[in-house]
């Protein structure tokens, strides 16, 4: 809405928002249990790849990369819905990779986005793109905890239409 685009920094928007009340917590607690329903079925089919990765012999060779291009509010700060707010469910996306260069089990914290993935995926096969790409990377953060330490991106939320008002930038 026009007034979550002039006022999200300063929080007015926000303020303004009544209490979630217990018909919209139930809307939401079923809305989160038919998504981790459908999660299993990704889960499901995700293992049957992964299966038959190993089965053809190339599942050391392959890079499995499992992310999301925005975040989403799903009551948190009292917005029912939502993806385009400055707040971290909203700009804070899962990113979950397996393969080569990518040690197994490790969890590391260094920030990290989406203009990341081309340099990941070049890298893992080994060539170089013809032109300039911009990002980073990702096996050495995922080899050193140290790497990247430091490392500024920047966050917007673009306009609607050509031309118009930008939601936020950070």
């Amino acid at each position: 809405p026009e007034m979550l685009r002039d006022a999200a920094f300063r929080g007015a928007y926000v303020k303004a928002l009544g209490p979630i009340t217990s018909g919209i917590r139930a809307q939401l607690t079923e809305a989160s249990q038919q998504r981790a329903e459908s999660l299993k079925s990704v889960d499901t089919a995700v293992g049957r790849i992964v299966r038959a990765l190993a089965d053809a012999g190339e599942l050391r060779n392959t890079l499995i990369v499992f992310t999301s291009d925005n975040g989403y509010l799903r009551g948190e700060h009292r917005i029912v819905d939502g993806k385009i707010v400055p707040y971290e469910p909203s700009t804070r996306v899962p990113l979950v990779i397996r393969g080569p260069g990518f040690p197994a089990d490790v969890l590391r914290r260094q920030l990290t986005g989406h203009i990341d993935l081309a340099p990941t995926m070049l890298r893992a096969a080994q060539t170089r793109a013809n032109l300039r790409v911009d990002g980073m990377a990702l096996q050495p953060l995922a080899a050193s905890a140290a790497a990247g330490k430091g490392r500024q991106l920047l966050l917007e939320a673009g306009p609607q239409q050509v031309g118009g008002p930008w939601f936020y930038r950070g």
